[in-house]
């Protein structure tokens, strides 16, 4: 498993460090969800899609400043989390920045849990790169093309995302 930074990072509560620059959607993650980002971001961009990731060290406080800045940048932004989409990252980051309406949250959604190995559970919840990318692509299908939301037609016009 290659690491996610080439150096131990100088840990700064206030930062957000991007970690792969992209100018077609922004993936914000924190913890064991960054990886998948990464690896989510690799597979987009074979696609013509170039996701920036961004890693999110702390919770809370939220650098709202930060999150704002990064956020008028792209035109959707991911929050990827290994947790309940209600009560998470993603549900603190739309209520504390000025364009809420550009976060999607991936994170499990409101239903029991399960036993099984780690990466079963994040194939299961969605959490894995695979169901990233396709959440990518389905958010472009019904940007692009509203009552047709088909990723198979994304995935033919990915650079229009």
């Amino acid at each position: 498993m290659d690491p996610v930074y080439e150096q131990e990072p100088v840990f700064d509560p206030a930062a957000i460090p991007q970690l792969r620059s992209g100018e077609t959607v922004a993936l914000i993650a924190s913890g064991v969800m960054v990886r998948e980002c990464l690896a989510a971001a690799d597979r987009l961009s074979g696609m013509g899609i170039e996701a920036a990731v961004y890693d999110l060290p702390v919770i809370k406080p939220l650098n709202t400043d930060l999150l704002n800045e990064i956020i008028i940048q792209y035109a959707v932004v991911f929050v990827a989390e290994e947790h309940l989409k209600a009560g998470g990252i993603g549900s603190a980051i739309r209520e504390a920045v000025r364009e809420p309406q550009k976060i999607r949250s991936i994170a499990i959604e409101d239903r029991f849990g399960q036993s099984g190995s780690v990466e079963a559970l994040m194939q299961e919840y969605g959490l894995d790169a695979k169901a990233i990318v396709q959440r990518v692509l389905d958010d472009c299908a019904r940007r692009l093309y509203p009552g047709d939301a088909k990723a198979a037609i994304v995935r033919q016009m990915a650079p229009a995302c």
